[in-house]
C-alpha cells in the first residue's frame, strides 16, 4: 500500500508539472504579454511570436525608463555589422537546434556564442549577452536543471535589470526546484516592471506563473497553513445563522458593514440609469456605475457576482470600503477598509489576487446566484469539516471557476437545484484545487468540467442526484483519495475528448454504472475501488479508452467491465469480479489488454479480445534443461454461481423521456 501511495503522489505531481512546462517561446522583445490574455496594448502584440530571441534588426537596449514612452525606441534598427557577428551566427544555430528540441546542441551553440561576444559597455552587445544568458536559462529549464537555469537567468537580469524575461526564468527555476517563496518574489519584481502593461483585467505575463506557484505550493504537501501565493488580505464571511434558510445574508452589523442604506448585500429601489459626468476641464466624460445594490431578486447585482478587480487597489472597489458613521457626529464619516462581509458574493467581488477568504463556522447562503471565481483566491471554511456549510438553493452552479490558482478547502457545499454544484471551464490554465470538501447536489451533477480545464480534487466526498463528475470537451480532471457515492446515475462520466485520472478513489453505491467512458474520452484508475453499483463497474463505448492499474472492481450488480464499439481497456494488476454477470464483456471490435489480473466470472469476448486475456509468459528451461510450459499472465477464476447478462431492470430498463432523447 505504501508503494501504491508513493506511485499515486508521483502521478499527481507529474500531472501538475505537465501544466508547468516552460514555454518554448524565447523572444527578444521586452514588452510583456501572456498566451492566456489577448487584450494587451499594441506595444505588446509581438511578444509571443513563437521565435527564439533575435536581437538582429532590433533596437539596442536602453536602460532608461524613457524607452517605455518614446515610441521611436521601438523602431527596428540595424546594429553595427562589426559587433558580435560570430556570436550572432552561433546564436542562430542554437535557435535552430532549440526549435527542434535538441537542447544539448542548442546549449553548446549558446555557450560558444557567449565566448565570441565582445565584452564592453556597448548597449547592443549587452543586449546580446543578456539574450544568450536568457536562452541558456530556457534550455536548462527544459533539461530539468533549475540551479543552472537560475544562475543564467540572474546573469541576464544583471545585464538587463528592466527586462521581464529573466525574472520569468528565475520564477520558473524556483518553481521547478520547489522554492515557492523566491518564485513569488521574482514574479512580484516582474509585475512592478510591467505595471504599465496590464490587460483589461489587470493581468500581466506573470499572472499565470503566480497562479501555478500558488497551486503547486498548496498541492505539494496538503499543508492548510501554507499561504504561498495567497499573501494578500484575509477577508471573512459571517454565517447567515437562522436567516440562511430564508435566502438571506448574515445579519447587518453597523460597525462591520457601515450604514444600512449603504449595505451592498441589501436590495435597492434605485433603478436610475448611469449618469454622465464631466472632468474639471470639461474635456471628457465618464460614466458612474449603477448602484452595486441594484435588485436582481436576491439583493446582489450581476455585476457584483461577476466583477473582477485583479490588479486594482481596494480604493477602486466599492465593496472593499465603506462609510462608517461616527456615533457622536453623523456628519463625520471615516472611510475604512472592509474585511468582513455578509455573503460570499460580496467577499469574492471585493477580493484581489492573492487574498484569502475565510468562511466562519455556520451556514452560509448562496443567495440564489452563481459566484464567478476569476481571481487567485483561497476559500476556506473555519473549524472541522462539516462545521462550515454553504446552503445554495438555485438553478445555477454554486461556484463557476474560470481561473487557475483557485483553492477551495474545508467546505460542505449543499446544493439544491437543477444545475451542477461546481462548473469548472476554460483554458488549460484553469487548474483549481478542491480538497477536503463535502460536495452534494440534490437535483443534478455535482461537478461539470469543460473546455481544457484541469481541476484537482483531493480528499473530497461527492454525492449527486445524477453524476458525481461529468467531464466534457477536452477537460482533464484529476482525483486523489476521493469518495464518490450514492449518485443517482454514474460516479464518473467522461464524454467527448475529456480525460479523468483517479488515484486511491472509491466509487460505490451508485444507481447506475460506477464509471462511463464515451466517445474518445480516456479514464485512468490507479488503485481505485469500484463496488456495489447497480450497473457494471465500468462501461466503455465509442472509442473510449480505459486504464486500470491495481484496485478492485467487484460486487456490482451489472457485472465487471463492459466494452462496446471500438473501446479499449488496459488492465494491470487489477482484481475484477463480475458476480452474477460477466466479468468482461466485449463487443466485436472491443479490445482488452490484461496483465497480472485476477478475473473472476464469465468472460464474453471476441477472439481478438481473448488474445489480450489469454496472454502467456514465454517458456524457458529449468536447471535440468527441461522445457517449462508457458504460464498465463492472468488468473481466471470460476464464478460462485450461474451467470447471465443483466436483467432489464434498474439501469438497464428503458424508460422513454421526450425531454432527453429522440424516441
Amino acid at each position: 500500500m505504501v508503494a501504491v501511495k508513493a506511485e499515486a503522489m508521483e502521478t499527481l505531481t507529474t500531472r501538475i508539472k505537465e501544466l508547468e512546462v516552460v514555454s518554448d517561446d524565447d523572444e527578444e522583445n521586452d514588452v510583456p504579454s501572456t498566451s492566456d490574455q489577448n487584450n494587451f496594448s499594441a506595444n505588446a502584440a509581438d511578444y509571443n511570436s513563437g521565435e527564439p530571441e533575435e536581437p538582429t534588426y532590433r533596437v539596442a537596449w536602453d536602460s532608461s525608463q524613457s524607452r517605455l514612452k518614446n515610441k521611436t525606441l521601438h523602431q527596428k534598427t540595424i546594429p553595427p555589422s562589426s559587433l558580435g557577428t560570430k556570436a550572432e551566427e552561433l546564436k542562430e544555430q542554437g535557435n535552430a537546434a532549440y526549435k527542434t528540441g535538441d537542447d544539448t546542441t542548442a546549449l553548446h551553440f549558446y555557450q560558444q556564442a557567449l565566448q565570441h561576444c565582445p565584452s564592453n559597455n556597448n548597449n547592443y552587445l549587452m543586449h546580446l549577452q543578456a539574450t544568450l544568458h536568457s536562452n541558456i536559462s530556457a534550455v536548462y529549464l527544459r533539461l530539468n536543471r533549475p540551479s543552472d537555469a537560475m544562475s543564467a537567468a540572474k546573469q541576464a537580469h544583471t545585464l538587463r535589470p528592466d527586462w521581464t524575461r529573466p525574472l520569468h526564468r528565475m520564477a520558473e527555476a524556483c518553481l521547478l526546484s520547489g522554492n515557492y517563496i523566491k518564485a513569488v518574489q521574482a514574479c512580484q519584481k516582474g509585475e512592478i516592471l510591467c505595471r504599465d502593461y496590464r490587460n483589461s483585467e489587470g493581468h500581466t505575463e506573470f499572472t499565470p506563473v503566480l497562479d501555478r506557484i500558488a497551486l503547486r505550493a498548496a498541492a505539494s504537501n496538503g499543508d492548510t497553513t501554507n499561504f504561498v501565493g495567497f499573501t494578500g488580505r484575509q477577508l471573512e464571511v459571517r454565517s447567515a445563522g437562522d436567516e440562511a434558510w430564508l435566502g438571506r445574508p448574515a445579519p447587518h452589523i453597523l460597525e462591520l458593514d457601515g450604514p444600512l442604506d449603504e449595505d451592498t448585500a441589501l436590495p435597492s429601489d434605485d433603478l436610475s440609469l448611469p449618469t454622465a459626468t464631466k472632468n474639471k476641464d470639461n474635456s471628457s466624460c465618464t460614466t458612474k456605475a449603477l448602484p452595486s445594490s441594484t435588485p436582481t431578486g436576491n439583493g446582489l447585482s450581476n455585476s457584483i457576482a461577476t466583477s473582477n478587480t485583479n490588479g486594482i487597489s481596494a480604493r477602486a472597489d466599492s465593496l472593499a470600503t465603506f462609510h462608517h458613521k461616527n456615533s457622536n457626529d453623523v456628519r463625520n464619516r471615516q472611510r475604512l477598509n472592509r474585511t468582513s462581509f455578509r455573503c460570499i458574493q460580496e467577499a469574492i467581488s471585493a477580493a484581489n489576487d492573492g487574498d484569502r477568504i475565510l468562511l466562519l463556522k455556520g451556514v452560509h447562503n448562496g443567495m440564489g446566484q452563481s459566484v464567478n471565481i476569476n481571481k487567485r483566491v483561497l476559500i476556506q471554511g473555519q473549524g472541522d469539516l462539516g462545521e462550515t456549510v454553504i446552503d445554495q438553493r438555485a438553478n445555477c452552479p454554486t461556484f463557476r471557476i474560470t481561473r487557475g490558482g483557485v483553492v477551495i478547502r474545508n467546505l460542505d457545499i449543499d446544493h439544491t437545484g437543477f444545475r451542477e454544484s461546481l462548473l469548472i471551464e476554460g483554458k488549460s490554465s484553469v487548474t483549481p484545487l478542491i480538497e477536503n470538501c463535502i460536495l452534494k447536489c440534490s437535483g443534478d451533477d455535482v461537478v461539470n468540467t469543460a473546455g481544457t480545464a484541469a481541476p484537482f480534487f483531493r480528499r473530497c466526498v461527492i454525492t449527486a442526484k445524477k453524476c458525481g463528475i461529468r467531464a466534457f470537451e477536452k477537460s482533464h480532471t484529476t482525483l486523489e483519495s476521493c469518495i464518490i457515492e450514492k449518485c443517482g446515475e454514474q460516479a464518473l462520466k467522461a464524454m467527448e475528448s475529456s480525460a479523468i485520472d483517479a488515484t486511491l478513489c472509491t466509487l460505490r453505491d451508485c444507481e447506475e454504472d460506477g464509471v462511463v467512458v464515451m466517445d474518445t474520452a480516456t479514464v485512468s484508475l490507479l488503485a481505485c475501488t469500484i463496488q456495489k453499483n447497480k450497473g457494471p463497474g465500468v462501461d466503455c463505448s465509442g472509442e473510449g479508452k480505459l486504464e486500470v492499474r491495481g484496485g478492485e472492481v467487484s460486487k456490482n450488480d451489472g457485472g465487471g467491465i463492459f466494452l462496446w464499439d471500438a473501446s479499449v481497456a488496459s488492465l494491470d494488476g487489477a482484481r475484477v469480479d463480475g458476480g452474477k454477470c460477466p466479468v468482461i464483456l466485449t463487443d466485436e471490435n472491443g479490445r482488452v489488454n490484461a496483465t497480472s489480473c485476477v478475473l473472476k466470472g464469465m468472460v464474453h469476448a471476441s477472439d481478438d479480445a481473448w488474445q489480450g486475456i489469454l496472454r502467456v509468459d514465454k517458456g524457458g528451461r529449468d536447471h535440468g534443461g527441461k522445457v517449462v510450459e508457458n504460464i498465463l499472465k492472468n488468473k481466471l477464476v470460476d464464478p460462485d454461481g450461474p451467470t447471465d447478462l443483466p436483467d432489464e431492470e434498474g439501469p438497464f430498463r428503458f424508460i422513454p423521456n421526450k425531454y432527453t432523447r429522440k424516441q
